[in-house]
């Protein structure tokens, strides 16, 4: 949460927003987001960049103090993501959780760029979610 929050500071705009969210889990090379993403064969560069340039960049930083509010969409995400790891009987949201909230939202901008890297959206919810994921934390 903290690198997506510095994310929506560096491009000048006063909230965080599932863009935000998915470009700090992109960068957790090591989280289990990270590596499904990896053996799904993701281009997290390539992603990273497509969700930077779809986000407008403010023309003056965020006047918040603090933390910057969450997107009603953001706090959506994260709440189905917490309601999906407690239904997986597990204690903490974990990256994967909630990258797979991220991108269960078919129609959002999260989604349709990892289309376009040519991911398929569907089996990365659906591997994101296993239980028995490859080398879990």
């Amino acid at each position: 949460m903290a690198t997506a929050q510095q994310e929506a500071r560096r491009l000048n705009q006063d909230f965080v927003g599932t863009e935000h969210l998915a470009m700090a889990l992109l960068d957790l090379d090591d989280s289990e987001a990270g590596r499904i993403l990896a053996q799904m064969n993701v281009e997290s560069g390539y992603v990273r960049n497509q969700l930077q340039h779809a986000l407008p960049s403010g023309n003056e930083p965020p006047v918040v103090s603090g933390n910057l509010p969450m997107s009603p969409k953001s706090q959506r995400l994260v709440t189905n993501a917490i309601v999906t790891a407690q239904a997986a009987g597990q204690a903490k949201v974990s990256t994967r959780f909630l990258l797979a909230a991220l991108l269960a939202e078919a129609s959002g901008v999260v989604c349709e760029t990892f289309r376009r890297s040519g991911a398929d959206a569907q089996e990365l919810v659906k591997a994101l979610r296993e239980r028995n994921v490859t080398a879990e934390a």
